[in-house]
């Protein structure tokens, strides 16, 4: 099993009148997500997605699929700002998918990097990270059990 992590690109400021889940991509971190489509168009086909409901995911998710054909599309509104243990619940109730894609937000998602590969790095804006559990199914994910295979950070230097 593969397991895609992507934190969302670089957001606008937050807006006190509409708030930090209606934040939009910069002009930057849409950049940045046309890099990162890029660097996975040959990666990712037909792989089933889960985003959280945040305007910026959301975003993320609709740039990156103009380049890379997705599988199913899950819009998870509980994803948006949780923890790892959110994640590691939805995880462990919806096995259906082989593969996955999680669009979300720091910390949760770099706290899930951490959990299942012993690494404690922060994922940055646009950056993707891919876990593999070599000879593990879905249901059977624990700490430490995945292995990174494969870790970018665009750069706008790459365009």
């Amino acid at each position: 099993m593969l397991l895609h992590l992507i934190r969302h690109a670089d957001a606008s400021p937050s807006n006190p009148l509409t708030g930090d889940k209606f934040r939009d991509l910069s002009p930057f971190g849409q950049k940045q997500i046309a890099v990162l489509a890029e660097h996975l168009y040959t990666r990712l086909n037909e792989v089933e997605v889960w985003c959280s409901g945040a305007n910026r995911t959301m975003q993320t998710q609709q740039i990156l699929a103009n380049t890379i054909t997705f599988g199913k599309l899950s819009i998870h509104e509980q994803m948006y700002l949780c923890t790892m243990q959110t994640f590691i619940r939805q995880l462990d109730t919806d096995i259906s998918a082989k593969d996955l894609i999680i669009i979300a937000h720091n910390f949760g998602i770099s706290d899930l990097m951490a959990y299942y590969t012993d690494d404690l790095a922060e994922l940055q804006t646009a950056e993707y990270v891919c876990i593999e559990f070599d000879g593990f199914s879905r249901n059977e994910l624990s700490q430490g059990t995945g292995t990174i295979i494969d870790r970018y950070r665009p750069s706008l230097e790459d365009s």
